[in-house]
C-alpha cells in the first residue's frame, strides 16, 4: 500500500471520537456517523452491515470504503476490538479516491 495513503489514513482515523451510546437505534446512529469529521464508535453489528449491503469501494489496512452511489465516502475499520466509522467530506473523498487510485463514488 503507498505510504502516502497510510499516512492519509492515519490522519482520518484520528481526531475526537465519539462514543457509542449506551441506547440508540438505528435512525439516531445514522444520523450521528453521517456528520463528517468525527470518528465514531460503532457495534460489529453496524460494521457487518455496511460491510454486506453493497460491495466496498476499497478495502484494505482492517477497513473498508463504502458509499450507495454518488456521496462522500465513510470510512469503516476495526482496531483492537473497536469498531468505527468516519463520515468522509467530498474534499476527503477525492484525496482518498486519488490516493487509493480508484474511481470517486458515482
Amino acid at each position: 500500500m503507498p505510504t502516502a495513503l497510510l499516512a492519509y489514513l492515519a490522519t482520518l482515523r484520528s481526531g475526537e471520537v465519539i462514543p457509542h451510546p449506551p441506547i440508540e437505534n438505528w435512525p439516531l446512529m445514522i444520523l450521528r456517523i453521517r456528520k463528517p469529521g468525527f470518528v465514531n464508535v460503532i457495534t460489529e453489528e453496524v460494521f457487518e452491515h455496511f460491510l454486506g449491503c453493497l460491495p466496498p469501494h476499497w478495502m484494505g489496512q482492517g477497513g473498508f470504503a463504502f458509499a450507495e452511489g454518488a456521496e462522500p465516502l465513510s470510512l469503516f475499520w476495526k482496531q483492537s476490538d473497536e469498531y468505527y466509522v468516519r463520515q468522509l467530506t467530498w474534499e476527503e473523498t477525492r484525496q482518498f479516491c486519488r490516493l487509493a487510485r480508484i474511481s470517486v463514488p458515482c
